[in-house]
């Protein structure tokens, strides 16, 4: 089973224009707020060199892999997340 976490603020635009293409599917995903879960986020943005949001974690607790995906390093435009998101999980 693979499991979305979306790592994101309450005012970025990227973040709100995700998280309204992935509700308008049946694509399930946790977010995690990083203004309400700093530690969380600053563990996560040294263990995975991450620094924006939206970040998304897709794992699959089967097999024991996963695939992160963060602005300026996976993709530039938000449909390009969303894309990523949806490959990884077929």
């Amino acid at each position: 089973m693979k499991k979305v976490i979306l790592y994101t603020t309450k005012d970025c635009p990227y973040c709100l224009d995700l998280k309204s293409l992935l509700n308008n599917t049946a694509i399930k995903y946790e977010m995690v707020d990083v203004d309400e879960n700093e530690k969380q986020w600053d563990d996560l943005c040294e263990t995975l060199n991450v620094e924006f949001v939206p970040t998304v974690i897709i794992s699959d607790e089967n097999e024991g892999t996963g695939n992160v995906f963060t602005p300026d390093v996976h993709f530039d435009e938000v449909s390009e997340c969303f894309d990523l998101i949806v490959e990884a999980l077929r």
